[in-house]
């Protein structure tokens, strides 16, 4: 990921309004339809408007290359007025009907809805799975909310285009369009044709359940949260959800909240940015650096920076 985008800072406290991000899981042939309806069965017309990054902020996800492409759906009304971090600044643009927003999951902060009928279908390529999601309101209230997620994260051939066009919409200085929109189409088709090709269903009502549970943990894992905060905000119990989690996945979901911070620190120490320990700890979710490091030395036996020069 390009480097240089301002000092490193996190939420503090509880993160508000996690099941609103998350949407009501569904099959994936639902989702499918709006990929289909928004990308594939029409040409890349739209504006592309490239949205990264608040000014003095980066995620851990971010550095882990998390992208988001979302297509615009104005039903009634010219357009919507949307405020956010476009082209790492903070500014407000009018969204049409068929525009396309191509950046980092936090970038948009608020959407003037006023009287409009719109929705957006997106696709976020995290860095443990790839979620399709269509959020859709009249005026202030929310129509619909849905979404579903694949078992793994985009890899081989697809992995290096989104890669590739990370690189491309962080280059103010080249002509984007021109690069982007034909990349962008052919990560849609391929990733349209992979989805297809797999079977992926869940139908019990524990394994969805569960699946939440980790995905809420996979999305919020670099935040100062812990399992109790996820099951609050996804109301449930937090002894139940304990139960079914380990039941589905062999792994606490203590521990595997813990594995997941872990693993990003193991990626973020031998990433080029060269970050420093207590930057890394901040942003994989540990508040305080010493304890961080005692985990990390716990779990791979050996100290961070011992880590770093071994696989650097």
């Amino acid at each position: 990921m390009p480097s240089g985008r301002g000092k490193y800072c996190m939420q503090e406290g509880k993160y508000k309004n996690l099941t609103y991000y998350l949407g009501e899981i569904v099959d994936k042939q639902i989702l499918m339809e709006h990929f289909f309806r928004s990308f594939i069965g029409r040409p890349l017309n739209g504006k592309i408007h490239y949205a990264f990054t608040f000014p003095g902020e980066k995620r851990s996800a971010e550095l882990l290359y998390t992208l988001r492409l979302v297509s615009s759906e104005i039903v009634s009304g010219e357009y919507i007025k949307m405020h956010g971090a476009f082209d790492g600044i903070l500014s407000s643009r009018d969204i049409y009907d068929q525009d396309i927003i191509c950046g980092s999951c936090n970038a948009v902060t608020e959407i003037e809805k006023n009287a409009a009928e719109f929705g957006g279908f997106s696709i976020v390529f995290h860095t443990h799975h790839i979620r399709l999601h269509y959020i859709s309101y009249r005026g202030d209230k929310i129509m619909q909310n849905i979404c579903c997620y694949t078992d793994a994260p985009a890899s081989g051939a697809l992995l290096q285009m989104i890669q590739a066009l990370d690189i491309i919409i962080h280059d103010v200085e080249c002509d984007r369009d021109a690069v982007c929109r034909p990349l962008l189409e052919a990560i849609l088709h391929r990733l349209y044709r992979e989805l297809q090709a797999s079977a992926e269903s869940v139908s019990d009502h524990t394994s969805k359940l569960a699946r939440r549970i980790k995905y809420q943990l996979e999305y919020n894992f670099y935040r100062f949260i812990n399992c109790s905060v996820i099951c609050d905000e996804l109301n449930i119990n937090r002894s139940y959800a304990s139960q079914i989690f380990h039941r589905n996945f062999g792994i606490t979901m203590n521990d595997y909240l813990f594995d997941l911070r872990i693993a990003a620190a193991k990626k973020l120490l031998t990433s080029s940015d060269r970050l420093k320990i207590a930057d890394i700890a901040e942003l994989c979710g540990f508040q305080d650096s010493g304890y961080f490091s005692r985990a990390f030395r716990r779990k791979m036996k050996c100290t961070p920076l011992e880590y770093r020069k071994k696989f650097t």
